[in-house]
């Protein structure tokens, strides 16, 4: 049930027919693949304590054409925008109704920069999750605090005793706010921090966790690094990522001249780094790479560079938006019948955004895919759907990372109940798992062990190889 419903409206010179057939980019920064019930839509609420609003991710659950959308989104809270047009003798009046919940009231508080408060637990142990809700990571978030919430009501069954709770932070894409969430979510209680976050803001969460004592874990696809007594990262690496794509992608393309687009932070960098060895080794050739940073205003440019070095391949490391919005001006200019793209951070929820049509024949490589026949996973995704119904975010390899984490840290305190880090990361090393990516355990340099699947993405989802 919703606290309160904001509501914004906004007087255009086209009649409410008119405003359907054009309503993409210009009206509320609407953007969607096409208008029709069960699509992928973003659109920017003017609320929330900042001039530009925030950015809400949904899907189009009812339209009656030249009167209403009905949009029920899950980022940054979970709930509903109903947009309702009215003639007007010049044109038309859209109104924006948005039903914030408490969880809608307390994000916004702390976007405004004002201290939440968390309610009072009587017993338990508090987990606590940092995902990115806004910003430009926030397209590959999508499901993660879902699937966090599913393994702790499996917990929480298991036990009978509902002994787990959830504590959920937002880093924003942003590794200054990061921080403060993280010392947020220690001071509700969190022994223990979950982050699916960009690896810049891990850093910042790694740093306030090891002055207060806290385990902090990085779920999702990250670029390693030194191990440490007070964090693990556990997603995959882009050398195991690469090392499963380049072979069959050079193979079935005959491409050998590529070109790297990433960001300017350390995963992108690293990811690069290993790319330009690995293609070395193969006898392919670097024509070219560009490094931008995130939230970059305009791909078009950059295409056509790529265009131009007559380059046959492409390595893809932006995240989020950034890959969105790189991948349609891809689709726009062509760049698609001349080269093949390879998107290291190409996940389900990203591929829904960017669109059927213009993410078809992208290909990528990850740990796990909701795609998969395995049984273990099968049952996972039946669960999912039973849980939060058809309308929320697919299951990809950053929200199925969480929810593998927390089983796996919940099977090692069963040995360091205590949740002392340096104890739990060497319980965690004794763990072994079966989760829906497949056997879960502690390799040389990480614990997600198994074996990264590729996929090429298809105007229903993606296909494994």
């Amino acid at each position: 049930m919703s606290s309160i419903v904001l509501t914004a409206t906004r007087d255009v010179a086209l009649t409410p027919e008119a405003v359907f057939e054009t309503l993409g980019g210009w009206l509320f920064d609407a953007s969607f693949e096409r208008l029709e019930v069960g699509r992928p839509i973003t659109l920017t609420v003017p609320f929330g304590g900042a001039a530009s609003g925030f950015t809400i991710f949904g899907r189009i659950r009812r339209i009656v054409w030249g009167q209403s959308i009905v949009i029920e989104h899950s980022q940054p809270w979970r709930g509903v925008v109903r947009l309702r047009l009215t003639p007007l003798p010049t044109g038309a009046r859209v109104t924006m109704m948005c039903d914030v919940d408490d969880a809608g009231v307390d994000w916004m508080v702390r976007r405004a920069g004002m201290p939440s408060s968390v309610p009072d637990s009587a017993r338990g142990r508090r987990w606590g999750l940092l995902t990115t809700k806004s910003g430009s990571g926030a397209v590959f978030a999508l499901g993660t605090e879902n699937a966090a919430l599913l393994a702790i009501d499996e917990l929480n069954a298991a036990s009978a005793s509902g002994e787990n709770d959830l504590i959920v932070g937002d880093d924003g894409t942003d590794p200054a706010m990061a921080a403060l969430e993280a010392e947020r979510l220690i001071a509700a209680g969190c022994r223990i921090i979950v982050a699916a976050v960009i690896s810049a803001s891990f850093t910042a969460v790694q740093q306030v966790a090891r002055r207060h004592g806290v385990l902090a874990v990085h779920s999702v696809l990250n670029e390693g690094g030194r191990p440490a007594r007070s964090a693990l990262r556990l997603g995959e690496r882009p050398a195991h990522q690469l090392r499963a794509a380049l072979t069959p992608l050079m193979r079935e393309t005959g491409g050998s001249r590529c070109y790297i687009v990433g960001h300017t932070y350390s995963w992108s960098r690293s990811a690069a780094r290993v790319a330009r060895g690995m293609l070395a080794e193969r006898g392919a050739c670097v024509v070219g790479e560009a490094r931008l940073p995130l939230r970059h205003p305009d791909y078009m440019p950059v295409v056509e560079r790529i265009r131009r070095s007559g380059a046959d391949l492409v390595i893809s490391t932006l995240v989020g938006d950034d890959e969105v919005r790189f991948e349609r001006a891809s689709h726009e200019l062509g760049l698609r019948s001349t080269a093949t793209t390879l998107s290291l951070v190409l996940d389900e929820s990203t591929r829904e955004h960017i669109g059927a049509e213009q993410s078809a024949g992208l290909w990528a490589a990850m740990g796990y895919f909701e795609a998969s026949c395995s049984p273990v996973n099968r049952a996972f995704v039946a669960r999912y759907r039973d849980r939060f119904g058809a309308w929320a975010p697919p299951l990809s390899s950053m929200s199925e990372s969480v929810y593998s984490t927390i089983l796996l840290l919940d099977r090692a305190l069963v040995t360091e109940p205590d949740a002392a880090p340096a104890a739990l990361v060497r319980a965690v090393r004794r763990v072994r798992l079966e989760t829906p990516r497949g056997l879960l355990r502690f390799g040389d340099e990480e614990t997600y062990a198994s074996t990264t699947r590729v996929a090429v993405a298809g105007q229903s989802g993606f296909h494994l190889l």
